[in-house]
């Protein structure tokens, strides 16, 4: 096969990192960095030198290094002049005791970017919701010495941060790092309120749909989002529950969905089941879905007594 090339020539200056003009962009049109009462002038500044190299894979503050003399790079972030490494670290120790006033910055700015979005909900029985995910994803930062880093679930050690995301684009909402050895459950109600706040500054008047894995099922999770009047879903945690109550639940409520030689598989609604047998919270249904398998994965007959 032959092929053809055409190498062209040119006097112009190529940059690799040409998107970062459209992230400039956006800061622009969602005005980052002119929050009201920002205790220091210079922090937008230095996130705005943060949020440049996020954008592009980067994740160590010592790589602004590399943009010290990109002029692309300082006119499409609107900087007065790219920080040095020494600089930004000083600022971001300043940040440590002044935290709750960068995160107002950030957390405002992320309101407003999402204000201009249009969020696509799911269509369930001709009724349309807004799908609003809340979930954990273990990073792996193995061999390094960070601070909180930990063991993590995965059996790998790094952060276990938490994320809420919103419509079926999936547009993040939220997001809290946490350390790597923290149980999924603790700080989540609180970051759940805190989730449900930021949605509320959104002007979102569609039915929101929370869905969340069985880490989270607890019952101040779903006492919240029941005080709430939301609709959810929310994976359930067997702990000590008997597969072989499932079984006789889908004996007597179930409807068989798929049957062959080696399984029966029966899904249905299960109603009237208190969380954690609390009398005092409503009852609510459970969807089931219970696999009765009659041969192995491995092909070894499976042994039932009636």
């Amino acid at each position: 096969m032959n092929i053809d090339y055409k190498i062209d020539t040119t006097t112009e200056r190529l940059h690799s990192t040409g998107g970062i003009a459209l992230v400039g962009k956006i800061l622009e049109r969602i005005g980052f960095g002119e929050e009201k009462g920002c205790d220091t002038p210079r922090y937008p500044h230095i996130l705005k030198s943060i949020i440049g190299l996020l954008a592009q894979g980067r994740t160590r503050f010592e790589e602004i290094s590399l943009f010290r003399n990109d002029t692309f790079f300082r006119d499409s972030l609107n900087l007065e002049y790219v920080p040095a490494k020494e600089t930004v670290r000083l600022y971001l120790e300043r940040m440590i005791p002044k935290q709750k006033s960068v995160n107002s910055i950030i957390e405002e700015a992320s309101v407003r970017l999402l204000q201009s979005c249009k969020f696509t909900s799911i269509e369930i029985e001709d009724r349309n919701y807004l799908p609003v995910d809340i979930d954990t994803s273990p990073l792996d930062n193995s061999k390094s010495k960070k601070e909180g880093v930990s063991r993590t679930y995965k059996q790998y050690d790094g952060y276990h941060p938490i994320f809420s995301y919103i419509g079926r684009e999936g547009y993040m909402l939220d997001c809290e790092l946490r350390e790597g050895k923290q149980h999924c459950q603790n700080g989540t109600p609180e970051f759940l309120k805190h989730t449900i706040h930021m949605i509320s500054q959104l002007h979102i008047y569609a039915p929101l749909l929370f869905r969340l894995d069985g880490g989270n099922d607890s019952k101040a999770i779903l006492k919240l989002l029941e005080e709430r009047k939301h609709f959810f879903i929310v994976k359930r945690n067997l702990r000590k529950e008997l597969p072989e109550y499932w079984l006789s639940v889908a004996h007597a409520q179930g409807t068989i969905t798929y049957q062959d030689a080696s399984k029966t598989v029966y899904t249905g609604i299960h109603t009237g089941k208190n969380p954690a047998g609390d009398e005092s919270f409503p009852a609510l249904d459970i969807i089931f879905q219970v696999t009765e398998k009659r041969i192995a994965s491995d092909g070894t007959p499976c042994f039932f007594q009636k």
